[in-house]
């Protein structure tokens, strides 16, 4: 399997929080991190997780309207990234 193409974002657009959905079979080992991103690449959000829960919640209620990308990373190497509308 290849957890890169195993994660689901949700609302579309994104409200006060953020849903980060795995929807693989394999398990992740290693902490996740999340970084949240404008459009000019400056981090504004980032949260680190080790939890076995497949739903991982990012509060985004202090990010203005705008368009933002998030990043996923287990162990320090990028598996995910997406865009998303606020």
């Amino acid at each position: 399997g290849n957890s890169a193409n195993s994660w689901v974002m949700y609302p579309v657009p994104v409200g006060a929080v953020l849903n980060l959905k795995y929807t693989g079979s394999e398990l992740i080992t290693g902490a996740l991190t999340i970084t949240i991103q404008n459009s000019s690449g400056q981090n504004l959000c980032r949260l680190r997780s080790s939890t076995t829960s497949r739903t991982i919640q990012v509060p985004v209620h202090n990010l203005g309207r705008g368009i933002y990308d998030v990043k996923i990373f287990v162990s320090n190497r990028l598996i995910w990234n997406q865009r998303f509308v606020k």
